[in-house]
């Protein structure tokens, strides 16, 4: 299990490439859980470090979500977010990432209640 800061944090905190090879140089190939708050680096940089699983957060869902269509607006201000919660999948790494309880500025949540997501983690065969 390793956690990596957010990018708008410190400026000498460790980069998530720095991490994973810690977590490598420490444990061979190891299966691995990384914590990251921001979803949105999942594609182009945190699938490729090697995680097995990567559990995230940031984005609440959207401010607001509309059935079926998911996520509207994201607390960026951007229109329809392509991570706005559930399961992704990118280059042998899954992320699951969670709407969460609280919010974010501003302080709403259209059609997006809060959720406290369990992970149950099983044996592979």
């Amino acid at each position: 299990l390793a956690g990596i800061d957010d990018p708008n944090g410190y400026a000498d905190q460790k980069s998530p490439e720095t991490v994973a090879a810690e977590v490598y140089a420490q444990y061979g190939d190891p299966f691995w859980i990384l914590l990251a708050h921001r979803n949105n680096l999942f594609p182009e940089r945190y699938s490729l470090l090697g995680a097995d699983l990567v559990v995230s957060g940031h984005v609440h869902g959207g401010i607001v979500r509309l059935p079926v269509l998911g996520g509207v607006l994201s607390p960026a201000m951007t229109l329809f977010p392509k991570y706005d919660g559930g399961v992704f999948t990118e280059n042998n790494s899954t992320m699951i990432l969670s709407r969460g309880l609280s919010s974010h500025t501003p302080p709403v949540r259209i059609f997006n209640p809060g959720e406290l997501i369990v992970i149950d983690l099983l044996p592979g065969k």
